[in-house]
């Protein structure tokens, strides 16, 4: 906005962008949070509060749910801090050990779990929502070539962590 208003020129607010992305305009507890180990805090929080508002989940779908969350954070952490950037990798393990902690409440809690709500929940971190959005755009507006690439992509990740899912619960209650 400070460009459009030539308030700022473009070296000024390409030197902005820089920094913006390297923290040094960011506060210390969104330095924290942008990272391991600090971002552990946001996965319980994001997985009970969409549990709850976005899919129909009750106070006691929220626990399960922050308590999948906190397992997935886990997971990603670990994953990411020993071998790097291995997304299908993360993705499958998030999966199954929302399945499996889901399940096991489910199973052993009287099945008065919601399950749909703690999954997608748990997942909606993980699930790329603005490039599927971004994809069906290109697609309405002719850009097929990659809105169907992009609009795959999406497909492909939600799929790999849906079915690690399954399988995750599918283990428990067998």
């Amino acid at each position: 906005v400070a460009l459009i208003e030539d308030r700022i020129n473009i070296h000024q607010a390409l030197t902005f962008a820089y920094e913006t992305k390297h923290g040094q305009h960011t506060a210390k507890s969104g330095l924290f949070l942008r990272d391991f180990p600090g971002r552990l805090v946001l996965y319980p929080l994001e997985a009970a509060t969409c549990a709850v508002i976005f899919f129909s989940g009750d106070w006691y779908d929220a626990g399960v749910a922050a308590v999948c969350g906190l397992a997935a954070g886990i997971v990603e952490y670990i994953l990411v801090t020993i071998g790097g950037d291995a997304k299908v990798l993360i993705d499958v393990l998030v999966g199954c050990m929302t399945g499996i902690i889901g399940g096991l409440f489910y199973r052993f809690d009287g099945e008065k779990t919601c399950l749909p709500a703690v999954f997608l929940g748990t997942l909606y971190w993980f699930f790329y929502g603005t490039a599927f959005v971004i994809g069906i755009l290109e697609i309405a507006t002719g850009e097929l070539e990659t809105g169907v690439t992009r609009f795959m992509a999406v497909s492909v990740k939600t799929f790999i962590l849906s079915i690690g899912a399954a399988y995750g619960f599918q283990f428990t209650i067998d």
